[in-house]
């Protein structure tokens, strides 16, 4: 009888924290745990890295833009799937070649 309670209350528990575990992964998910005020700022990039329209992005470092604002200097993120595939077939050389000669 003991044994049953203990289980029980184990059992219950568990299920609590895989219920706020899975909460806080919608929450998050959305991100409607961040709670700040949200605006529009504009920027262009030739590679995004990934990026798709409408994701939630976040800027660390940058308070001093308005709403609507246009980031003017940008850097593209690293495409490792291409640079590793310049490196497998030998591209790489050929490719700095190409700019030395310029």
């Amino acid at each position: 009888m003991k044994n049953t309670k203990l289980e029980l209350s184990v059992g219950i528990f568990v299920m609590l924290g895989i219920a706020a575990l899975a909460y806080l992964t919608i929450q998050v998910g959305t991100g409607s745990m961040l709670n700040g005020d949200t605006y529009l700022i504009e920027s262009r990039f030739a590679n995004a890295g990934g990026l798709h329209t409408g994701s939630t992005v976040l800027l660390a470092g940058v308070t001093y833009l308005a709403a609507g604002s246009r980031i003017t200097m940008t850097e593209s993120a690293v495409d490792i799937e291409s640079l590793i595939g310049k490196m497998a077939f030998g591209s790489v050389d050929k490719d700095k070649a190409q700019q030395e000669t310029k």
